[in-house]
């Protein structure tokens, strides 16, 4: 049911992506008979002042695969490209099965990108204090972070930061929102 869920958000993420990018493109100027009348100068250009075409160049419309890519990244928080966030249960800051995947990952990337760092900054949903999901986000973050350094990246490359409930990717206040506000992203910090 979940992962219906994440396709049908996808799909209508990949679906406005695609709504804004041909609308994007399809923008005219149009001037009303009334005022070309008033201002005639304004619409058409006298043979003196004829200015040569500009060499269109064409642009290149984002792939499928580009767009699926930039809607998952939309619907993934606030990771960096190439890396992937982990979620986690209600008040749980351990490592669920479904996501050691997602970790793997993100072990290969930083293996394949060698002299880049990270920042895992954990986040909670909105129940509970401040102070404590300060603490759970916290925690999070360096379960992550001792996931990672266990897969063989150096601890040096690897801050934590937590946000507690300060910056959740859905306002709404029910369990669907919750669960993507329950995560570790993973931010690229310098190369």
């Amino acid at each position: 049911m979940a992962k219906r869920g994440l396709f049908y958000g996808l799909s209508f993420l990949l679906a406005i992506t695609m709504a804004f990018l041909v609308s994007a493109c399809a923008k005219r100027i149009c001037v009303s008979e009334e005022e070309a009348a008033k201002a005639p100068e304004a619409v058409t250009a006298k043979p003196a002042e004829t200015v040569a075409p500009k060499p269109m160049v064409e642009e290149a419309m984002p792939t499928t695969e580009a767009l699926k890519e930039e809607a998952l990244a939309m619907a993934e928080g606030r990771t960096s490209a190439g890396l992937l966030p982990v979620y986690f249960d209600f008040d749980k800051y351990n490592m669920r099965s479904d996501q050691t995947s997602r970790l793997d990952q993100n072990a290969k990337w930083l293996k394949k990108n060698p002299t880049a760092k990270i920042r895992i900054e954990g986040n909670c949903d909105e129940r509970g204090s401040n102070e404590y999901n300060l603490a759970l986000g916290e925690r999070r973050a360096n379960s992550a972070q001792e996931y990672l350094t266990n897969m063989g990246i150096a601890p040096e490359r690897i801050e934590t930061l937590s946000y507690g409930e300060e910056r959740p990717l859905c306002p709404e206040h029910d369990e669907g929102c919750w669960t993507k506000n329950r995560r570790a992203d993973f931010a690229t910090i310098g190369k």
